[in-house]
């Protein structure tokens, strides 16, 4: 399972606060057709982000929500333009790029192995700094599959 990310699921946010910009990007992926319900959606996110922050540390967010009315996963990427967020990351950081993942409530092991995907590409210092500095949806897809134009990806 190669982690992809469409461009359709990128998106670049006005700083807000945490829920604001979750309430937001739901919206937005509503409106790229990731999901259909868009308010059970949000309270799912809620309800899973209430729990406990998703906020991973290093200026990541990784909220997410798994509903029986999925029939397959998504990621889509949320990006402040300017500003960060205070997420109550483990690592105290504020947050200026979210990954928010969707998927059906019975498929745990394709859930988790999307996660490892997503958590070992965001664990490299110059993915994460292409990120903090992408402009465009083409930047952010760059960052992630690898086509950096001569810069160094080994993880640190």
């Amino acid at each position: 399972m190669e982690f992809a990310l469409k461009k359709k699921a990128i998106f670049f946010l006005k700083e807000a606060p945490k829920f604001e910009l979750l309430s937001d990007l739901c919206h937005q992926i509503k409106q790229a057709g990731l999901i259909d319900d868009e308010k059970a959606f949000t309270k799912a996110v809620f309800d899973r982000e209430k729990l406990v922050s998703t906020g991973v540390g290093l200026g990541i967010a990784l909220p997410h929500a798994k509903m029986d009315s999925l029939d397959h996963f998504f990621v889509a990427c949320g990006i402040l333009k300017e500003g960060t967020c205070e997420w109550d990351a483990i690592d105290q950081l504020p947050v200026k790029v979210i990954f928010l993942i969707g998927g059906p409530s019975d498929q745990q092991l394709v859930y988790l192995k999307l996660l490892s995907e997503l958590t070992q590409k965001i664990k490299q210092k110059q993915v994460r700094s292409l990120l903090f500095k992408a402009k465009n949806t083409q930047d952010v897809l760059n960052a992630l599959n690898g086509n950096n134009h001569g810069f160094d990806t080994s993880s640190s």
